[in-house]
């Protein structure tokens, strides 16, 4: 059965349904809203004003039967109305119905911005806003960050943010595009940045105030990261009012924060003029991919933001890329000569790696050197959607005699401006005296552990403490994650695609996972850590991929300012040789002049040497920098 006949089918089978139930039942509310629907779609499919018409139609007749018998899911119906009379406000217009839950108006602003987006344009934007809006209401009382990660991973919201930026660019709006993918990403870890975030000159203003708002972010932390937070209290009932009580404290104190001189936008939503302040350091190149359009913003500290239209094949592409990603991440740690053919996971990471820079770097490149940025400059890369899980900093035309990305630029990470913009705010106010690493290793299953210790040996002297086996332990590594500037992991690590939070290191006492670490650590004076783990920089990535929970995510999340992480499977040899070449670079002043900044420069360093070696490009193309 084609599209057109199914739904054909549904406008009529929701037709005989309808004739079941008298004009005035509760019942008839769903049906006529199913109709509706179904109308809609049709109209969408083959743009009959008289579906539009009829649609509209029966959302009056559901909002009237729903008003009358104060019904709590009118606003399911009600966005046909709006869209048929765009001089009500939206926001007048949802606010109206007390017993509507942020959900339940959630899914209204979205479906108004869907359908919007044919009928009204006028109304997108607003609706797209008041939608990220409701959002973080939504989130609010969803009191874990598993539950919350359970909703942002609905089929209609997994590239909501893409969707809405999508709408900007195409009418201009650059800057506001690049608000809406800050606002609209990494939600998890924004609330969860939220309960760390650097209180500055608050002590000295207010010390109650300061005392009261740690309290209430310890608590509400604890139980965003745990279902078990309330030790002693199995009633779900009782935990959601717990929590609601928690966060009513929260945003309380936060408030009256506001009123103080200096704190009026402490947490608020930033605005451009201050995101933009997160390019001081070099370019930040947004990729943004959706059914309607592909399309790089650049941004710079200083000037309006720069479009580059990408390849429109792109969406239809990237599921292939994908797919064939994980071929080669099933491969990737088995140790095999290069014999530079295009057999095997060489090959087809080179295919992938081609496509990347035809339809997504090339264009970018181009319009950067054009505008002046120098070969070897730094540029960071904050990829939406699917593209998170995709090595962009290797592609290349893999062509003798051109030279691909890596040879051109050196190329970071962020997920978020914001995680830019604090990392930079905190490593002004580190001060130290010299480099202290804490490196941790399991070379009872990861034999390579031991010649990599000792390169870190050789390397640091007496500036580096090395744990291996019964001393490498969960409780000593949270310890050290809070006093220990520079952090080595040389261990597995494990991606938990079902519950991200529960993704782990491996080490002697058992597993240290991400919500443990959330739980366990805060790491003020964190500069740098290298996850020699795999799958560290990656987590799942199908469901809600704008809020990657991966290893790298938790420990940049708790304070690193720069995590050297991997996309897929590492192989075990490679750990050495990488160790080696990076520690060598960042030393070779001596360890009083190390400076983690240079991290980006070290790892783009020691994975050109891997090149050079003939090291299997699926091998050094795993390695990323995320940061500053």
């Amino acid at each position: 059965m084609s599209q057109k006949d199914s739904i054909a089918d549904r406008v009529f089978q929701d037709r005989e349904t309808l004739k079941l139930w008298p004009g005035d039942h509760p019942e008839r509310i769903p049906h006529l809203h199913n109709l509706s629907v179904a109308l809609i779609t049709r109209f969408e499919l083959d743009g009959r004003t008289e579906d539009l018409e009829e649609s509209v139609c029966l959302a009056e007749e559901v909002e009237e039967l729903a008003i009358a018998i104060d019904h709590p899911y009118l606003l399911w119906f009600h966005h046909c109305v709006v869209l048929s009379d765009p001089s009500v406000p939206i926001a007048d217009k949802l606010s109206a119905y007390a017993n509507a839950s942020a959900e339940e108006r959630f899914e209204v602003a979205l479906a108004l911005a869907n359908l919007a987006r044919i009928h009204n344009g006028s109304l997108v934007l607003r609706a797209y806003r008041l939608a990220m809006m409701l959002i973080e209401r939504v989130l609010n009382v969803r009191f874990t960050s598993e539950s919350q990660h359970r909703f942002l991973s609905r089929p209609d919201l997994r590239l909501f943010p893409s969707h809405a930026a999508s709408w900007a660019i195409q009418h201009g709006a650059l800057e506001t595009a690049i608000e809406i993918l800050e606002q609209g990403r990494g939600q998890i870890w924004a609330k969860i940045r939220d309960y760390t975030y650097p209180l500055g000159e608050l002590p000295a203003i207010s010390e109650e105030l300061t005392d009261a708002f740690r309290e209430v972010c310890v608590q509400l932390m604890l139980l965003s990261i745990t279902s078990s937070s309330l030790y002693d209290v199995a009633d779900e009932t009782t935990r959601i009012e717990y929590r609601r009580i928690k966060w009513e404290q929260w945003a309380d104190t936060l408030e009256k924060i506001r009123q103080l001189d200096g704190f009026q936008d402490f947490l608020r939503t930033k605005p451009f003029s201050t995101l933009q302040r997160a390019a001081s350091g070099g370019p930040i190149i947004f990729i943004n991919v959706d059914s309607h359009r592909s399309d790089a913003i650049i941004l710079r500290s200083e000037g309006a933001p720069t479009l580059v239209l990408l390849s429109p094949h792109l969406p239809q592409m990237l599921s292939r890329i994908v797919e064939t990603m994980e071929g080669v991440n099933r491969n990737a740690r088995e140790s095999r000569p290069w014999t530079g053919g295009m057999d095997g996971t060489s090959g087809a990471l080179i295919r992938i790696l081609r496509v990347l820079w035809k339809d997504i770097c090339q264009p970018v490149v181009g319009h950067l050197l054009a505008s002046g940025i120098a070969e070897q400059s730094r540029v960071w890369w904050c990829p939406t959607g699917t593209l998170v899980s995709l090595p962009i900093h290797s592609a290349g035309p893999y062509n003798e005699g051109e030279k691909n990305l890596m040879d051109i630029f050196v190329s970071s990470y962020t997920p978020t401006l914001s995680a830019l913009i604090n990392a930079r705010a905190r490593s002004h106010d580190l001060s130290r005296k010299g480099v202290e690493l804490l490196a941790f290793g399991q070379s009872n299953t990861l034999p390579q552990v031991k010649l990599e210790s000792e390169q870190l040996r050789n390397i640091f002297a007496g500036a580096a403490t090395l744990l291996d086996g019964h001393e490498s332990n969960a409780d000593v590594l949270l310890a050290g994650a809070s006093t220990t500037p520079w952090l080595h992991f040389a261990c597995h690590g494990f991606l938990n695609v079902e519950n991200p939070l529960q993704s782990y290191f491996t080490l002697h006492n058992g597993s240290l996972s991400v919500e443990k670490i959330l739980a366990g650590a805060t790491a003020s004076h964190g500069e740098l850590a290298f996850l020699a783990a795999c799958h560290s920089g990656t987590g799942e990535s199908e469901q809600a991929p704008d809020e990657m929970i991966s290893l790298a995510a938790v420990i940049q999340a708790i304070g690193f300012r720069c995590v050297i992480a991997t996309l897929w499977t590492m192989a075990d040899a490679d750990g050495p040789v990488l160790a080696r070449e990076f520690y060598g670079y960042l030393l070779q002043h001596g360890i009083a002049h190390a400076d983690f900044q240079e991290s980006a420069m070290a790892l783009h360093t020691a994975v050109k040497v891997m090149r050079d070696k003939g090291v299997p490009i699926e091998h050094w193309s795993t390695f990323i920098h995320i940061g500053i």
